[in-house]
């Protein structure tokens, strides 16, 4: 779990990264379990628009520098406040369905809230959640105004960066900058060519 907040950053707290220990027995089999998902989600590589296939998707409508005005089609998400193991949980087969779904990006955190982007055979008909703390979202159609940063950044402090960039860029106005959404796309184990986005939308 704290491999996963390395990962995402912005979720619940943004603390500084654990020193490195042991792991326990039910570490190994959880990082097992994660890699299995890895090698069973879609693999990516085909551009479509702004994205790549297995990808939540979206289309580059400006770009600027440093960062772009995007747009998000409506799109079905699975979240929780619980953190990484109740939305883990539910796609190796705590759904209703009983079906594993495959572990795609990215991984979308706002506020308390993290969510898994579902992959595309499951947006028509997604399976309900076992967990009460566990719930379907619909992303409604939305424009956006992102960055893309590498590596493992502070993504608190990314947002704030953003967020000046585009007050002094002039748009500081056109976007909601109370609520910063931060986006992870890489495992654990990616260490080159990092991607993590913040966004904000536009009103």
């Amino acid at each position: 779990k704290q491999w996963y907040q390395r990962r995402v950053h912005g979720g619940q707290t943004l603390q500084s990264i654990p020193k490195c220990r042991m792991l326990s027995m039910s570490s190994l089999v959880f990082l097992g379990a994660v890699a299995r998902q890895s090698l069973a989600a879609p693999q990516l590589g085909a551009q479509k628009g702004g994205h790549e296939e297995g990808e939540a998707p979206y289309s580059v409508l400006q770009t600027f520098d440093g960062y772009e005005e995007r747009l998000y089609p409506t799109t079905n998400w699975v979240c929780t406040s619980g953190g990484f193991m109740k939305l883990f949980g539910y796609i190796s087969g705590a759904n209703k369905a009983g079906v594993t779904i495959p572990m795609t990006a990215p991984v979308l955190n706002k506020g308390k809230t993290m969510c898994f982007y579902l992959s595309e055979e499951f947006q028509a008909n997604p399976p309900q959640p076992i967990s009460s703390s566990v719930g379907l979202v619909q992303r409604e159609q939305r424009v956006v105004m992102a960055r893309r940063i590498g590596g493992r950044p502070d993504m608190k402090q990314e947002a704030v960066k953003f967020a000046r960039m585009l007050i002094s860029d002039g748009r500081g106005e056109d976007v909601d900058l109370t609520n910063p959404i931060t986006m992870g796309y890489d495992s654990p184990w990616t260490i080159n060519n990092r991607r993590n986005d913040v966004l904000f939308n536009k009103i």
